[in-house]
């Protein structure tokens, strides 16, 4: 069993992995990190599939500093949600799903957001 956890505090967030790589019933790892920074106060937890959840998180934070290098800004933290979340959505539809479960956490002097999303 894998676990994301995430919680909302006043002044910052927390997201937490366990580090456990698993399947079926064997576990092949035991200091799998799963947590990924996608920018300076964006943290995504993920879990899923062993080869989805490195690829699927690379491919979030690539395009995210992509849009950073193309236009001068990051993403808000609700763009950044958008963007994965359509992202995981698409793929379910094509040959190449996704098979992740991640939990999008940010903070910034105006908004402080945790996003789930379970698929």
């Amino acid at each position: 069993m894998e676990t994301v956890i995430g919680i909302k505090f006043n002044d910052f967030v927390l997201i937490a992995t366990d580090m456990t790589a698993a399947h079926s019933i064997m576990v092949m790892k035991d200091d799998e990190d799963k947590t990924y920074n996608i920018t300076n106060n964006v943290v995504m937890g993920v879990t899923g599939e062993a080869g989805d959840v490195p690829r699927f998180a690379e491919y979030i934070t690539q395009n995210v500093k992509l849009y950073r290098m193309r236009n001068g800004y990051d993403l808000s933290i609700p763009a950044i949600a958008t963007f994965t979340r359509k992202t995981v959505a698409e793929h379910l539809r094509s040959q190449s799903p996704y098979q992740v479960n991640f939990m999008l956490g940010g903070y910034n002097p105006t908004e402080k957001k945790i996003t789930f999303i379970l698929h």
